[in-house]
């Protein structure tokens, strides 16, 4: 059996001969059958109001579900009529009706609106279907909202309240250094090294939720390389100051090496000097870096003597097979890189001639 979702819908429209109509075919058309099993939805109720101002007066009353709304009103007009509805009742999906001007109703729902139908071209099951249409997305996005909020907090705690707290231990550790007994003095170095490592694994963890906060959809922007590839060079030096990483541009110095990629290009830029690097925090090799450049790509090659990768964890970054278990050993940082490097559609290559590792990203250039 199916199950009903009873709503009351708030319409927004002057013109009451058109009211009427709408009405009508809520009414009349009820939960059809050309409706989906599991998904029916049904109007309990319809509120009529010929102004904005009564609009609003009808959300601040509460009791309503959806609103129809007509842009062209005595009391507001166009586009700025949605976005006074929307801002007064964000959690409310509204369907705009407009004239026969579609690109209107686009440029509604990029003010707010989930959806938009054309006055004198809908029936009532089109209705039905922009009603459930709006209040399926407005509930995706109110979910994708509190799981932003939920992943921003966690981000806050593990970069900075986890973070300060280690940062604590590290400095008492520095007081107490000269004051450790010879026979103890393995079981600090251990003990240094496991804080250090919780604080590399805190920003690991801070970057992954950052990474899981941005929309999919989120727009990549034009960014400097050279600028964000100096940023994280000085960074990594500092982190691991036993590792030699130097930097060569194969590019004139006048010549922009501009990228289209997301604010976390610095993260999977870091990721990948790491990856050269080894996993021991007191490697000292040495890891190259160079940067080319195509009239389509900028290339950045890192250059590494132990890059500790197993064949499947290659296989993994280069994206040649997603399909991983527990048992590969796809570790959180190397999760975090192919995550980063999909959302601006980079490319990465491992290539290996037995002695030297190197790995390629590579990245969309505009000229």
């Amino acid at each position: 059996m199916s199950d009903v979702t009873g709503i009351d819908v708030l319409l927004v429209e002057d013109n009451h001969d058109e009211a009427k109509i709408v009405e009508r075919m809520l009414y009349e058309h009820g939960t059809d059958e050309w409706e989906t099993p599991g998904e029916r939805v049904e109007v309990d109720r319809i509120h009529h109001a010929d102004r904005l101002e009564r609009a609003v007066d009808h959300l601040v009353a509460g009791d309503v579900d959806i609103v129809l709304l007509d842009l062209m009103l005595p009391d507001s007009r166009g586009l700025d009529t949605v976005e006074t509805l929307v801002n007064r009742a964000p959690e409310l999906p509204v369907v705009v009706l407009t004239g026969h001007d579609e690109t209107m109703g686009v440029e509604a729902i990029q003010r707010g609106a989930q959806d938009y139908l054309v006055k004198g071209t809908f029936d009532g099951e089109l209705v039905y279907r922009s009603i459930r249409y709006a209040i399926e997305r407005k509930r995706q996005q109110r979910d994708l909202t509190d799981t932003n909020h939920k992943l921003a907090l966690l981000n806050r705690i593990i970069r900075t309240d986890i973070r300060n707290e280690m940062s604590v231990v590290l400095g008492w550790a520095d007081v107490l250094a000269d004051h450790v007994e010879a026979d103890d003095q393995e079981a600090f170095e251990s003990m240094l090294t496991a804080a250090r490592n919780v604080v590399q694994l805190a920003d690991v963890a801070a970057d992954v939720t950052r990474t899981l906060e941005e929309n999919t959809d989120v727009a990549l922007d034009p960014r400097d390389l050279r600028t964000v590839l100096d940023g994280e060079t000085d960074r990594f030096r500092t982190d691991r100051p036993t590792v030699s990483l130097s930097v060569e541009y194969h590019v004139p110095e006048a010549e922009p090496v501009t990228v289209r990629a997301t604010p976390m290009l610095g993260t999977a830029l870091t990721q990948l000097f790491s990856i050269a690097a080894g996993t021991d925090p007191n490697s000292k090799t040495a890891v190259d870096v160079t940067v080319d450049v195509t009239d389509d790509e900028a290339i950045v090659s890192i250059f590494g003597e132990h890059p500790d990768l197993t064949d499947e964890q290659r296989t993994f970054l280069t994206g040649a097979d997603r399909q991983t278990s527990e048992n590969t050993g796809i570790s959180t940082e190397l999760y975090l890189l192919r995550a980063i490097v999909d959302r601006f559609d980079g490319t990465i290559r491992v290539d290996d001639d037995g002695e030297e590792t190197t790995t390629s990203l590579r990245l969309a250039r505009i000229a």
